[in-house]
């Protein structure tokens, strides 16, 4: 086993547990039980998050909306690395109808007075589905790698467009993505 195998502190752990309870020696004292322990754990950066995966979204304007329909969803993370941005979560129109299959799901970027919309890529969340109790929401998660070059600086608040069958809404998240 190698020095960076990451067994190698369960193994260590494992050999420290053994020698407390005898395991055919004599009991070791305090100190060298304290001596044998492995080091904490390091930090790891968070994985990557699927949409890093994605080639970039063309931006679009972003269409007036009619009507008052809602969107229920939630920005699961907004993410930068470098001259790109990161933004995954879920969504769908809360009209009743609870489906969102055959939808397209926007992020909007709002700033120097234009708002800029990114098609994301659809995403399955199994999880959306179960919590509302209908298979039709699998189809509700995004993903979209937004390209910031081009896009004003600042604090850009972040809105959900989502289109489906004729019925459309946009929706602020109360999210931003700051492009410094």
């Amino acid at each position: 086993m190698r020095a960076s195998d990451p067994r190698r502190g369960s193994f260590v752990f494992l050999l420290v547990a053994l020698s407390s309870v005898g395991c055919g020696r004599g009991a070791e004292t305090p100190r060298q039980t304290e001596a044998a322990r492995p080091a904490p754990p390091t930090t790891q950066p968070p994985p990557p998050l699927f949409s890093e995966t994605l080639p970039a979204a063309q931006a679009q304007p972003a269409p007036a909306v009619k009507g008052k329909r809602t969107i229920a969803f939630s920005v699961d993370a907004v993410r930068r690395k470098g001259q790109d941005a990161f933004v995954e979560g879920w969504a769908f129109i809360d009209d009743g109808k609870l489906d969102a299959r055959q939808t397209e799901i926007f992020v909007v970027l709002e700033g120097g007075g234009a708002s800029q919309m990114f098609l994301s890529t659809k995403v399955g969340r199994d999880d959306v589905a179960t919590r509302f109790g209908n298979v039709n929401l699998v189809e509700s998660g995004f993903a979209v790698h937004v390209p910031l070059q081009g896009l004003p600086k600042g604090s850009l608040p972040i809105s959900l467009y989502v289109k489906a069958k004729g019925r459309e809404a946009l929706q602020f998240t109360g999210k931003t993505l700051e492009n410094d």
